[in-house]
């Protein structure tokens, strides 16, 4: 990408997930492979005379079979992650959510909700409602706006009782740092209004992370 002259504005279409493997374009982060160069090349076995070769391989040197071209997996929709770093909060659809116990050493354990927009967009928090003050306040405040019975205080009762939680068709999202953090969700279903880029966004005081309860 350059600066061309006369031009403001660039459309970016991702359909390869780039952005959610590699980051922002103008943060990119390419997979580095660990080691000292020295581990054992990636091999495959060819199906027709079970020769090991190298996976690179396009055929197999000893009986010339054709391996198949590598499958690219493109998604039907554009990513709708931002593009460049330190971006303004935006609104996220949610296609699937999951909970699951979340245990971290010399802390309470917490409930962790994943809200799923693709296979490859992930959004967290984590609702504790065992840790006691204002984050078992914030906690239970989250709980109860989704829909929860009011007598759960533990993580346990509430992983029984997630299946009956009211699930937000979309989520608004802001930066924070390396992370990500949920800050607004809506139930009704609607298409949510824009985000203004010049908006700062302050976080919901019933937001259920805090600092000093991050799981990371």
């Amino acid at each position: 990408m350059r600066v061309a002259r006369g031009k403001e504005n660039c459309l970016v279409l991702d359909f390869a997930g780039n952005i959610e493997r590699h980051g922002p374009i103008d943060m990119v982060q390419p997979y580095r492979q660990g080691g000292d160069g020295n581990g054992r090349a990636p091999v495959k076995t060819c199906p027709n005379c079970r020769s090991v070769v190298f996976a690179g391989f396009r055929h197999c040197p000893d009986c010339h079979h054709e391996f198949p071209p590598p499958e690219t997996e493109l998604k039907p929709t554009a990513t709708t992650r931002p593009i460049i770093s330190h971006a303004a909060p935006f609104w996220v659809k949610v296609e699937k959510i999951s909970y699951e116990r979340h245990r971290k050493i010399g802390k309470p354990d917490s409930l962790r909700v994943d809200y799923y927009e693709s296979p490859y967009s992930i959004y967290s928090e984590w609702i504790c409602l065992e840790h006691g003050g204002r984050a078992a306040r914030r906690a239970h405040r989250w709980w109860i706006r989704h829909g929860g019975d009011p007598a759960v205080i533990t993580v346990g009762e509430a992983l029984q009782q997630a299946a009956t939680l009211r699930h937000p068709s979309h989520i608004l999202v802001q930066e924070d740092g390396k992370y990500w953090r949920v800050v607004r969700h809506r139930f009704d279903g609607a298409e949510p209004p824009e985000v203004e880029v010049e908006q700062e966004y302050e976080y919901a005081d019933d937001s259920p992370l805090v600092e000093e309860e991050a799981p990371f």
